[in-house]
């Protein structure tokens, strides 16, 4: 039976009442994970984030939350390579699952095609279940596929939201005649990177080991970890999220401030770009042809 680590703090209760009733619902037995409650954490002591760094990187600076969340995220990562754990779905508890997370939870060969796959976010990509439906109904699954019978626009409806600066590629699309047939269509789009968000996702062991490699020194938030985690791991999201994460309750005040760079950090960030190169390099590799 595939593990399901629930995160949740000591002090909220109310959230862990809120996602086991739907989990319970749902069938689904799960292990909660007590959360490292960052505000009894001190940013001056703390060891995970190079500040100065995460600083140039994300033009914001760390607030006390992000190292508590992280520290959760990387505990639960270091459980599964203990416990010698395949594979495991890891979900905050801020979170309000759709019941077609059954359906893909039932079928371990499609999921396991994947070493990570995001249940809870497709930003920054722009993506669509009709577009995506209409093409697999067209015989495209690919990137590659697309371009040869003159579907690229298209596709590149999947890749990028025209709201959002930052995009990614979509290489494949999966799934099956009865995923179609739900009422929430089941569609996993193989891409890089893949989306942020860490509410809910699907990971192997393989992963696990490549994001606390990522993460023993953090200059990003967690979510971001397999932006920085190498090209050896296949990413895919959902194009439509079975896991919606609550944005009006959040155990991390204060992440999203931003922070202004003066000119000399200016000009130190411009040489931090190669950053992902080598991440980029294995990608290339693998899909190539798809671009």
């Amino acid at each position: 039976m595939l593990p399901i680590f629930l995160i949740n703090l000591d002090k909220r209760a109310d959230r862990l009442a809120y996602v086991s009733e739907q989990l319970t619902t749902l069938g689904l037995t799960f292990r909660r994970f007590a959360a490292i409650d960052g505000s009894l954490l001190s940013m001056d002591s703390q060891t995970l984030f190079d500040v100065p760094r995460f600083i140039l990187e994300q033009k914001k600076r760390p607030v006390i939350g992000e190292v508590g969340c992280a520290l959760s995220h990387r505990a639960l990562w270091q459980t599964m390579l203990d416990e010698h754990l395949d594979y495991a779905l890891i979900l905050e508890d801020d979170i309000k699952l759709d019941p077609a997370l059954l359906a893909l939870l039932a079928k371990p060969s499609f999921y396991k095609q994947f070493d990570f796959l995001n249940l809870s976010s497709f930003e920054p990509y722009y993506t669509d279940n009709a577009i995506a439906q209409q093409l697999l109904e067209k015989g495209i699954s690919t990137r590659l596929q697309a371009k040869e019978h003159g579907e690229l626009k298209k596709w590149q409806q999947l890749e990028h939201n025209p709201a959002r600066k930052d995009r990614g590629y979509v290489f494949k699309l999966h799934s099956t005649p009865d995923f179609l047939a739900l009422p929430t269509p089941i569609i996993a789009c193989e891409c890089d990177p893949a989306p942020p968000l860490a509410s809910g996702y699907l990971l192997s062991k393989k992963s696990a080991h490549y994001f606390l490699q990522a993460s023993e020194r953090l200059f990003f938030p967690i979510d971001l970890v397999w932006r920085y985690a190498g090209g050896e791991l296949i990413q895919a999201f959902l194009a439509h999220p079975l896991i919606l994460q609550s944005l009006n309750d959040t155990n991390i005040a204060g992440r999203h401030t931003g922070y202004k760079l003066n000119q000399w950090q200016k000009i130190q960030r411009i040489f931090k770009k190669s950053r992902n190169s080598p991440r980029k390099s294995d990608v290339k590799k693998r899909y190539g042809d798809y671009l």
